[in-house]
Formats: C-alpha cells, sequence, structure tokens
C-alpha cells in the first residue's frame, strides 16, 4: 500500500507540467484589443517564460510578433501545457486534439460550462472524459488562470492585470475577480507571491491537489486559500492535517454553511447551521481561518517572515501612549498576554532610555525616543525568556527620522533571530513609507494599525498551538453495529425518517449511551403501574414522531412525586396531545434523574462538509446561550477532550460555587462512543439530538434523558 509521502508525490508529479512546463501554446491567440486572448499572450510574452510559447489561432498569420499555428495538432512539438480561451463550443475538440498530441497539462479560461448548467454541465462531463482518457491535468474551466514567479520558470499563463512580485506565498482562488484583486493587493501587504491558480468549476484539479504540490514546493512557505465550497471535506481534512505540519494554510471561507435549508428538527441542526461548522473543520487540520482577505494577508506577512513565537507573552515598545493602549486591549482580547516585564530587562533600560519612560508592559519610551532607546528597548525585551514575542509601534515625531529607527529595530532583532518580531508604523509619509519597505526588506512585517498586529501574532500563536497540540488516538470501544442498522431498517422499511424516542434510545444504546430508565404508555392505568416500578419522582412525556419539541406542545411534566400529581399531569399531556394533532399518542413514564448538570451532545449534516458533531451546556438554554463546541467526526480522545475543556461554562462541570464536580471521565467516554456512532452512519443519519444529558457525579449514573433523530432523506 502506498504510503502518504508517495501519494503526495504522485499528485506533485502531475502538476508540474501546469505550473513549470518546458513550453506553453495559446489557443485563441489574437492581437485584437481587449480580448482575453490577447492578455494572456501578453503576459505569457510579458513575462518572458523560460520556453518556448506558441501562439494558436484558426487563421494564422502572426499574432504580437509571434507565428500562429492553425491548431493544436500543427504544433511543431506535444507541448506541456496548453491554455485555452476559446467559445465554449470550440473547448472539447480543442481539448480532443490536446489528448492526441500528448499534450500533458491544460488550462481552460473559458466559461459557459457547469456553473450555467444544462448543457454547460454536459459539456464539462464529457471535457472531463477526455481530460482523463489522455491522462491530462486541468484547471478550470471558467477561470482565471496560473501564475509561477519563480525565475527559473517565469509563467503568467491568466488573464490577470496584477504583477505580483516574488515570494514564497502560493494562492488559490475560487473566485477569478477576487483573485485577480488580490494579487493587486499582496504587495501593498508586503507579500510576494510563489504561485497562483484561479480554480474555476475544479472540474480536475481541485484545492486538495495544490495543497499536496504546494506541500512540496521549495518556493513555497505559505499557503493561502479563497474557498467558496468543498469538493471532499474529508479528504480535504487529511490532506490539510498532513501539510500544515509542514507548512501553515490560511484560509478565507466565502458563503456561510447551512446544516440544512429547510428547519432543522433538532437543536443540533439549528445549531449547526452558521460558521462554527467551517471553524472545526479548520481547527482540526490546523488550517488557519481568517475572515477577510485583508486579515489573510496580514498574517500571511507574518508567517512569510517570521519564525513561530513559542507561547503567547507579548512584550510591547511604542514612542506613544494611545497606540499602546490600543495594542495591549487588542492583546487581551485575544489569547495573547502582556506580561510585565522582570527587574532584570527594566535594570537594562534604566539610566540608558528617557527617564520619564515608562518601563513595565507597554514600554513606552515617550515620543523623544531615539533610534538607540529604540534598539535597546527591542533587544532588552527580546532577551528576557519570559518574552515569546516583540510588537514594536512608531509613530513618527517631527525630530526622529524613521529610517533610523527601522535600522535600530533591525539591529536589536538579529541578535535574536528565533523570536517573531512585527511593527506598526502609523503614518504613510515619504519617510515611514522608506522605513516600512526597509523593514520588510530586513523581514520584519509592518502594519498600518495595532490591532492588525496583534491580531497577526494571535494567529501565529494558535498555529503554534496546533502543532504542539497531541494528535490523539482513535478509542477502540465494543458497539453493536448490526443492531443500529436494524432500528435504521425497520424506519425505513416504514416509510419513515424521524425516529420514535424508542427506537432513538435502542439506536443509541447500540454504542454504549446510556439513557434514564423509561416505558411507554397508552392509559392512565398503564401509566401509574409503571410509575410504581420506576419508583417516585418520574417524568411524563408525549412520546410521538409527529412532535418534534415536547416542551414547545406542553407535552413535559417533571418531577411528579405521587399518583395524585402523575393523573393530573398525564391529562394535560393527553390535552396537549390533541391539541397537537396526535390525541392517540402514546406518553412515556420515565425515571427522573435526580442529579447532574445538563448537557447537549449531537449530530447534524452540513451541506458542504458533511456530519459535524456538537457539544454544550444542555436543556431547554441551549438556543438561546449558544455556547457549543463542534468537532467532526470521528473523534480522538484529544478531540473529545477538547470539546469538554474548551466549552464556555466548563467550570459548572467541575464543581464551580461548592457544586459537586460531575464524572468527567464517563463523560468524556460518552462523547467518544457518540463520536464513532456519528463516523459510522454520517452517510444514513441527518440529525442527533441528546438533549439532556443529565452528567452526574462518580457513583451516580450520567444518563440521556431525551434523543431525537432524524435519518437522511431516501437516496
Amino acid at each position: 500500500m502506498a504510503t502518504p509521502r508517495s501519494r503526495t508525490s504522485k499528485t506533485a508529479s502531475t502538476l508540474q507540467p501546469l505550473f513549470a512546463p518546458r513550453s506553453v501554446a495559446l489557443v485563441g491567440a489574437t492581437a485584437r484589443q481587449g480580448a482575453i486572448g490577447r492578455k494572456v499572450m501578453e503576459n505569457l510574452l510579458g513575462e518572458e517564460f523560460a520556453g518556448p510559447v506558441y501562439a494558436v489561432n484558426p487563421r494564422g498569420g502572426v499574432v504580437l510578433c509571434q507565428p500562429a499555428f492553425r491548431s493544436v495538432k500543427q504544433l511543431p512539438e506535444a507541448v506541456d501545457l496548453v491554455i485555452i480561451a476559446v467559445p465554449a463550443a470550440q473547448v472539447l475538440e480543442v481539448v480532443k486534439e490536446c489528448g492526441k498530441k500528448g499534450v500533458k497539462g491544460i488550462v481552460i479560461i473559458t466559461a459557459g460550462f457547469k456553473e450555467v448548467g444544462g448543457k454547460g454541465l454536459a459539456l464539462e462531463a464529457q471535457i472531463r472524459e477526455v481530460v482523463r482518457k489522455h491522462g491530462m491535468r486541468a484547471i478550470g474551466p471558467n477561470c482565471m488562470g496560473i501564475l509561477n514567479t519563480d525565475p527559473e520558470v517565469r509563467l503568467n499563463a491568466s488573464f490577470a492585470r496584477a504583477r505580483p512580485s516574488s515570494g514564497n506565498v502560493a494562492f488559490m482562488s475560487q473566485s477569478g475577480a477576487l483573485g485577480d484583486a488580490i494579487l493587486s493587493y499582496a504587495p501593498e501587504m508586503g507579500v510576494g507571491i510563489s504561485m497562483f491558480a484561479s480554480m474555476g468549476n475544479k472540474m480536475d484539479v481541485s484545492g486538495n491537489d495544490l495543497l499536496e504540490y504546494w506541500a512540496e514546493d521549495p518556493h513555497t512557505d505559505v499557503i493561502l486559500m479563497y474557498l467558496e465550497s468543498f469538493g471532499n471535506p474529508e479528504r480535504f481534512t487529511q490532506i490539510a492535517r498532513r501539510v500544515a505540519r509542514k507548512k501553515p494554510i490560511l484560509a478565507v471561507k466565502g458563503g456561510s454553511t447551512v446544516a440544512g435549508a429547510r428547519a432543522a428538527a433538532s437543536h443540533t441542526g439549528s445549531l449547526t447551521g452558521g460558521g462554527g461548522a467551517v471553524d472545526a473543520l479548520f481547527a482540526e487540520c490546523g488550517v488557519i481561518r481568517c475572515h477577510s482577505v485583508e486579515s489573510l494577508f496580514q498574517v500571511a506577512q507574518a508567517l512569510s517572515r517570521q519564525p513561530l513565537p513559542r507561547g503567547g507573552r507579548v512584550a510591547i515598545i511604542t514612542n506613544a501612549g494611545g497606540p499602546g493602549i490600543m495594542a495591549a486591549d487588542a492583546c487581551d482580547t485575544t489569547g495573547l498576554t502582556v506580561i510585565p516585564l522582570s527587574e532584570k530587562t527594566q535594570a537594562k533600560l534604566a539610566g540608558k532610555v528617557n527617564p520619564y519612560a515608562a518601563l513595565q508592559n507597554p514600554v513606552d519610551l515617550i515620543a523623544s525616543a531615539t533610534p538607540e532607546d529604540y534598539r535597546r528597548a527591542v533587544d532588552a525585551c527580546l532577551a528576557d525568556d519570559e518574552v515569546d514575542a516583540a510588537i514594536v509601534l512608531f509613530v513618527p515625531p517631527v525630530i526622529t527620522a524613521p529610517m533610523a529607527v527601522a535600522e535600530g529595530i533591525l539591529t536589536a532583532r538579529a541578535k535574536h533571530p528565533e523570536k517573531p518580531v512585527l511593527a506598526c508604523f502609523m503614518s504613510e509619509d515619504v519617510d515611514p513609507a522608506a522605513a516600512v519597505e526597509r523593514l520588510r526588506e530586513g523581514g520584519i512585517p509592518v502594519y498600518r494599525f495595532p490591532e492588525s498586529c496583534v491580531g497577526a501574532l494571535d494567529a501565529m500563536v494558535r498555529y503554534r498551538r496546533w502543532l504542539d497540540r497531541p494528535e490523539g488516538k482513535l478509542p477502540r470501544y465494543r458497539v453493536k453495529k448490526d443492531a443500529a442498522e436494524a432500528v435504521i431498517a425497520k424506519v425505513r422499511a416504514d416509510g419513515r425518517t424521524m425516529l420514535t424516542f424508542g427506537e432513538s434510545q435502542a439506536l443509541l444504546e447500540a454504542y454504549g449511551i446510556p439513557f434514564a430508565a423509561s416505558e411507554v404508555v397508552t392509559d392512565l392505568d398503564a401509566a401509574l403501574a409503571a410509575a410504581d416500578r420506576l419508583a417516585y419522582p418520574v417524568v411524563l412525556k408525549a412520546d410521538d414522531p409527529r412532535v418534534v419539541h415536547k416542551s414547545d406542545i406542553g407535552g413535559v411534566e417533571v418531577d411528579l412525586r405521587d399518583p395524585g400529581e402523575l393523573v393530573e399531569a398525564f391529562r394535560r399531556i393527553r390535552r396537549a396531545l390533541e391539541k397537537a394533532g396526535a390525541p392517540e399518542g402514546s406518553v412515556r413514564v420515565q425515571a427522573m434523574a435526580r442529579t447532574g448538570t445538563e448537557v447537549i451532545l449531537g449530530m447534524a449534516q452540513d451541506a458542504n462538509l458533511g456530519p459535524v458533531i456538537l457539544f454544550g451546556l444542555g436543556g431547554i438554554y441551549v438556543e438561546i446561550l449558544r455556547q457549543v463546541g463542534f468537532k467532526l467526526p470521528p473523534l480522538t480522545d484529544q478531540d473529545a477532550r477538547e470539546l469538554v475543556d474548551n466549552l464556555p461554562g466548563v467550570e459548572i462541570l467541575r464543581g464551580a460555587r461548592g457544586r459537586t464536580p460531575v464524572d468527567e471521565a464517563r463523560l468524556l467516554e460518552i462523547i467518544e462512543r457518540f463520536g464513532r456512532f456519528a463516523a459510522d452512519f454520517a452517510g444514513q443519519v441527518q440529525e442527533v439530538d441528546l438533549n439532556p444529558i443529565f452528567t452526574a457525579p462518580q457513583g451516580s449514573p450520567t444518563v440521556a434523558v431525551d434523543a431525537r433523530v432524524l435519518l437522511c432523506p431516501p437516496s
């Protein structure tokens, strides 16, 4: 069986003709002003591609001083890469010619395929079949093209207007127009591009393929992605987790994911219909999520220039109190800590800088700070073992030369290359602009505002913590999968998708999820007898698949302590069922959980990502508080631990304000078992709601008291 590395190497080798071709042809080359075929030709020739460039135009002649061949089959060689910019109706024939000629890679810029549906969708399927038949790799259709700024390649096979500077950041975009704008923005943000790919319809080459390719590219140190959808989320997770161990991956996810366009049948279904599912996916595989293109490049600038910090302890050096306070406040809202500087560090600065300077942290050198003051302060802070990174702020006063300050910062940083330094020069005058350029040349990222510095550094710290995070192991539990499958088969045979409570309980008990004891009854005498067997206090619940939220119709009666209370409660539930259109519905008598803190555990299918697991504080308040965490199955022991550790309000589970701590080991086991269930039935179950689960102290049972399961619609 091939190892992950061999699979990656195979993908990399198949994409090499696309991004590092020895020869290129443009089908649709033209000298006509305003035509895409002209712009692509100008870009190919303007970058002085390191190989022959052939123009293909059915009329022949000359295009931008290049002799034009009438077809691909007339080319003097089987070129590595063909860019196609002809009308959609002609693309299939061109692709067939490429396959017969032995072309290895194609970029289809032409639009009018899957994105328009109908005939376009069918035509794209035909093209894909030809591409696969001949073993070619294809980017597009409906894309802007690709770039490789490597001096030994110099490929600009796109109609982009921007000419990004060479660098160590690769960028993939599902939006061609946005890609062009971002390429224009990159130099302003101090980010150099190694490669760029506009993905278009992703007919063949996917974002997953590019991750594998760029993971092995020696000129790429950081990978950026603008995503609108996930073609194969499971494969993306596997590949991204592996690649992120080698190189940071930053992503902006466009569009909101929705667990279901219809009304959700569970709390879990309604709560996963936002960004939480995408956050869970990215967090699981180490992808740094950015919520804007601006933050994407702010973080990329830092990661492409600086080492990762050991932790989140930050020193702030400034010559103005306001920006220093802004930076400290921003740190306070993230995971960064503005630590007090040690007495030793303060002593290094005392008497060496202005006597009115504040030496705690932030270090405020005041407006008269000299370049030498900055050099000493940055040096002293970076030399402090308790400092993991430094943020240097500079507001240019009249009397201090920004360039000299920049040189002072660079000199100090050179003595401590293992620690990151981020700078903020708050001015756009000519002198500061030159100083900013000097800092960037020296490897220090520079930002316009303090909050941007902090945001970039916080992303670096979060990435470091992910790298340091234990990978975890998949727990092994004995389960009764056959019994669970039998429950689902029976529901399917009945033509239903909503399970009754009894069916939901049987399904989940097959995976070791414990439930409070209960019995289903249809009349009052049976209810009284069941309550005697279960022992008071008991709970009565409406038990009918037509009633989704029992509390909403008054279908739950709790803490019934004697037969008199049960009789009255039973009659109220009967009236509630009748109003809800289920007069013959059953009633469940359940032993009441006497102790425990309520939590919710659930799963819902996300339209783009597949099954998403949710965990949080439960009961009737879950949709009000919305304090929940998300993970994607299967769950490792580390995943389960993080769901609990990262839960807002976890102190409640651990004994806050004199409460007895819950049996956390038992809770973790239940979460892990549920993760196994969610993985095993990922394609069959639409939503699961275990709400609430009463988490009890050691010695008392932790049990679920309600469950709701909805199957996926029949295929």
